[in-house]
């Protein structure tokens, strides 16, 4: 019995590895009969690229060619050696740009950039229908007036699994900016970009050959910036000034903003998600001397704003002059924001709030009548403290006895509402309050 299966499995395994090299040379076959043919209707069915293909070596497995590429909207020529792989169950396309065809690194030759290196590779599965692929870019320096950028290797990255959605990706290797001009023995600008990407996610819609961009996904893992305070307003390094050391610095890292489209018939709801850590000095040297940042940490951000026509809005960008009337349709009658979270920390100190709040649209302008709001704040005490000047401690007091604040544990709390154009703190009307507090202050005058 067990001869018997392992029989039929090796006459199965047989039968598939035939079909799978009739199916590679049938493939390769069609693809050398109709590769002319294919990129001709590509050249046809649009008018901002032009390709060509110009084959060195084939075989059934392997194929070589010469792919120039035309973009006709920039006149931007460049040439690529490119291999084709038959790997079942994969087709692999690799190229390589030819330094010095076309006129592409003239062009960069232009922007005072050198020629960049560019390669990638297109992996795609026939049976499933994936595209798997990559562009990378090589590094460079490019010349500023007064310093120079280095720019890390780059690549853009994209994948699809259905054809139904695609995944495009930008990753920009560790760039630095460094200014030649000295300012008290500093650069005039040092600029540090690290692990910087951009991730999309986007629908295709093959049968009306149209794409949405539902999800943009930007982060980095540290930004890092100084400045010569006297550079950025416009002083040279030989005027006669009293500071010449004085510079600002700012320090990001681990910042993640997300971005969402979310449907909501004719209209789109913006949401926006994220997190980073904040650091920055203003100024950061003095005197020659370091002075402390100021930090917020652990800041976390969760928006969204509803609704906005995205169409509409992207016409009307394009428009040269603003047409109100047309504004107005791009937003529908009433319009909300909601701030799910807000939080930070600040010397190990956090702080957090909440909110959602609705407006009306009448006609072309806003209804400031309308507006509704309903805010909840958690503040640690010690950070109300850190910053609270006297003349506002008395206030401070004040709220907390008449229970529009709340000491909670070592927090402060307050909910802040807007509604029929009054406006509550812990639920007591701050006008009715502001009032008692003008009629006493002009008794207590006339005592």
């Amino acid at each position: 019995m067990l001869k018997k299966i392992v029989k039929g499995l090796l006459i199965v395994s047989a039968i598939l590895l035939v079909l799978l090299v009739v199916a590679i040379v049938t493939v390769s076959v069609l693809f050398d009969r109709y590769v002319d043919k294919a990129i001709t209707k590509f050249n046809q069915k649009q008018s901002n690229l032009v390709v060509s293909y110009e084959p060195k070596q084939t075989s059934i497995l392997n194929k070589s060619a010469l792919i120039k590429v035309h973009v006709i909207p920039n006149d931007l020529k460049a040439s690529f050696v490119s291999k084709l792989d038959f790997y079942p169950p994969f087709i692999k396309l690799t190229f390589t740009k030819v330094n010095g065809s076309g006129n592409l690194d003239s062009k960069l030759a232009s922007l005072n950039l050198p020629p960049i290196n560019i390669d990638g590779n297109l992996k795609v599965n026939p049976f499933n229908l994936s595209v798997i692929g990559a562009l990378n870019t090589s590094k460079f320096d490019y010349i500023l007036d007064d310093g120079v950028c280095a720019i890390g290797n780059s690549a853009v990255t994209f994948k699809t699994h259905d054809l139904s959605k695609i995944n495009v990706a930008l990753n920009l290797g560790d760039s630095k900016c460094l200014s030649s001009k000295m300012y008290g023995g500093h650069s005039a600008f040092n600029v540090l970009l690290q692990d910087f990407k951009v991730d999309t996610v986007a629908n295709l819609k093959l049968a009306s050959k149209s794409f949405s961009l539902d999800e943009v996904t930007l982060s980095f893992k540290k930004f890092e910036g100084l400045v010569s305070t006297l550079y950025a307003i416009g002083f040279s390094p030989d005027d006669n000034v009293k500071d010449k050391s004085l510079a600002d610095k700012v320090l990001v890292d681990d910042f993640k903003l997300n971005f969402k489209l979310l449907p909501q018939g004719k209209y789109q709801d913006l949401a926006f998600k994220g997190n980073f850590n904040l650091k920055f000095a203003m100024p950061y040297i003095k005197d020659n001397v370091t002075l402390d940042y100021f930090d917020l940490s652990k800041v976390n951000y969760d928006f969204t704003f509803s609704g906005i026509n995205v169409t509409k809005a992207l016409k009307l960008a394009k428009q040269k002059d603003l047409d109100l009337e047309k504004l107005a349709d791009v937003f529908p009658k009433k319009l909300s924001a909601e701030v799910k979270n807000f939080s930070f920390s600040h010397d190990n100190k956090d702080a957090s709030c909440n909110l959602t709040s609705s407006l009306l649209l009448k006609g072309q302008k806003f209804d400031l009548d309308s507006l509704k709001l309903n805010s909840n704040f958690k503040v640690d005490t010690s950070l109300v403290n850190l910053y609270l000047s006297e003349q506002y401690s008395e206030a401070l007091n004040k709220y907390l006895d008449l229970g529009m604040l709340k000491k909670v544990g070592n927090n402060y709390q307050a909910n802040l509402k807007v509604i029929n154009k009054q406006v509550y703190l812990g639920g007591q009307n701050l006008l009715d309050v502001a009032s008692e507090d003008a009629s006493r202050e002009i008794l207590d005058e006339d005592k």
